[in-house]
């Protein structure tokens, strides 16, 4: 009993250790034995016995993770649940709206418009305000001086006494 343990112990030491042996032999630049021949038949037992083995452990590890899967909870919310919802439907068609609102939301940045005719302010399509922005340069983001206000009659009335005031 003990030596076939030691004889089984040779062999597994032995069978670790012949890659080592073949690369030192490699590296060394060392021709292999040519009276060392391998043994011509191959424990096809052991190899298909491998196979099966791995594709048991496969087919396992497929059949935890679909149960897995379907076992879990759905955590989306109702919203995310819904893919069309019941009637009464509001629109007919709300690709075609999403599209025309678009449509219009992007005429609207490409134009120009009245904001506050009153004011004086008016809309200008996106591409003019940055090309005007970059014209500024570093003064780009500096505070907008005021328009020139037209004076009031008090303020007239002013400059007027203190410019008599000035002549006296």
């Amino acid at each position: 009993m003990a030596r076939e343990a030691t004889l089984g112990l040779r062999r597994l030491r032995s069978f670790l250790a012949a890659p080592f042996r073949a690369m030192r032999r490699l590296w060394r630049a060392e021709r292999p034995d040519e009276d060392h021949v391998e043994p011509p038949d191959v424990a096809v037992g052991r190899v298909v016995a491998i196979l099966l083995g791995w594709g048991v452990f496969v087919a396992a590890a497929l059949a935890g993770f679909g149960w897995f899967t379907l076992s879990q909870v759905d955590i989306r919310s109702p919203a995310e649940r819904v893919g069309i919802l019941p009637a009464p439907r509001l629109q007919v068609d709300p690709a075609a709206d999403y599209d025309r609102l678009t449509a219009m939301q992007r005429k609207r940045l490409a134009d120009y418009a009245w904001a506050d005719r009153a004011k004086g302010t008016v809309e200008i399509p996106v591409d003019r305000a940055m090309a005007i922005l970059v014209g500024r340069g570093e003064r780009a983001f500096a505070p907008l001086a005021p328009p020139p206000s037209a004076p009031d009659a008090r303020a007239q009335a002013v400059d007027a006494a203190t410019k008599a005031g000035a002549a006296r």
